[in-house]
């Protein structure tokens, strides 16, 4: 029987009965194979939202879609990543924002000044270093505030006196030393200080109800109120004008809007910042407000934070989205004729055996 069989397979009809064994075989594995392809590009088309081809030209027409939205993505991912980038920016902004005005704040709730924290850093640095007396050194903002009933004026008498509130006040007897250590030093910030001399006169000079030197209190006791008050009445003897017609008329004035008139000839007005602003405000010894405007910055800013990280991830979640959408596309595109998923063809062909 087995030599029967050897003959069989060895014969002419038995080499033509496993060639076409083996036809049949490569058939029915090229079509597994196919069929697992179709599967394939059918979840590709389902992902990427795309008809299935029928056949070839269908399949051609698919192609040159998914190369225009394989463009389409990568702009929309350009721009995604741009506007990702952007968003990152504004949340760095922010977040600095936020770290300055809670170090603000609690350098704030532990005095009464309104002094920024950098100008103090800088006295206490001089200070410690000249083993001076902080009482000695006083900041002219710490010395001088808007009376009570002349709040109405306070944001353009901060504006006026800004920088002059910044500024220090060194007595005499410190006066070399301190001048020295200056000099010699990198202070990393802007000093201002005003060498004050001993017995001072005052220059006892009337003044219009309506100056601004009457609007402010000088803080009693400190032992510069002398020399303050003769510096405000020399430099500052602005007139608080209501009307343009007043300020028009004066040859040094100010206006409620923050238009600054001085010697007859020189007008400024700076709105780069809002003039009720109170995180801007150095004078008085009373910080209370500008601790509640500072606590109402943070929690907006906390609040900003948040919004601009839901951005961030929303923008992240569409481009891992688009991400997907284009490894799809690009497995996809690999397929470069029907024939590659076109398994009813090979059924066809099988069933003719």
């Amino acid at each position: 029987e087995d030599k029967l069989q050897e003959m069989i397979r060895t014969s002419e009809a038995g080499r033509q009965i496993q060639d076409i064994d083996k036809e049949i075989r490569d058939l029915v594995e090229r079509l597994n194979q196919t069929r697992e392809k179709e599967k394939e590009f059918k979840t590709l088309c389902g992902t990427l939202g795309l008809p299935v081809p029928c056949d070839q030209t269908a399949f051609v027409s698919l192609h040159v879609q998914a190369e225009k939205m394989q463009a389409e993505i990568a702009n929309e991912r350009d721009s995604l990543t741009k506007d990702r980038d952007d968003l990152k920016a504004q949340e760095r902004n922010v977040e600095v924002r936020h770290a300055a005005d809670e170090k603000e704040r609690g350098s704030l709730m532990g005095r009464e000044s309104q002094i920024p924290v950098a100008n103090l850093e800088l006295r206490h640095s001089i200070l410690a270093a000249l083993s001076i007396d902080e009482k000695d050194m006083l900041f002219i903002g710490e010395m001088l505030q808007v009376k009570e009933g002349e709040r109405v004026w306070e944001g353009v008498i901060e504006r006026v006196l800004h920088n002059f509130g910044l500024s220090l006040l060194v007595p005499e007897k410190h006066y070399q030393r301190v001048s020295s250590y200056v000099d010699k030093t990198n202070l990393k910030n802007r000093l201002v200080y005003f060498k004050v001399q001993a017995n001072v006169k005052s220059l006892m000079k009337d003044t219009p109800e309506d100056a601004l030197y009457n609007k402010l209190e000088i803080k009693p006791g400190m032992g510069f109120e002398v020399w303050l008050s003769n510096e405000l009445l020399e430099r500052f003897d602005y007139i608080c004008c209501n009307d343009m017609k007043r300020f028009q008329a004066e040859r040094t004035a100010v206006t409620l809007s923050g238009q600054i008139k001085k010697g007859g000839l020189r007008h400024e007005k700076d709105d780069r910042r809002a003039i009720s602003d109170r995180r801007q405000y150095i004078l008085g010894w009373s910080n209370e407000q500008k601790i509640a405007v500072l606590e109402k910055e943070l929690a907006e800013t906390g609040r900003q934070t948040a919004r601009i990280d839901g951005q961030i991830k929303a923008n992240e979640r569409q481009q891992d989205i688009l991400k997907g959408k284009e490894t799809a596309l690009h497995d996809l595109l690999k397929f470069k004729g029907f024939f590659e998923i076109d398994w009813q063809r090979i059924s066809i062909e099988l069933d003719d055996w």
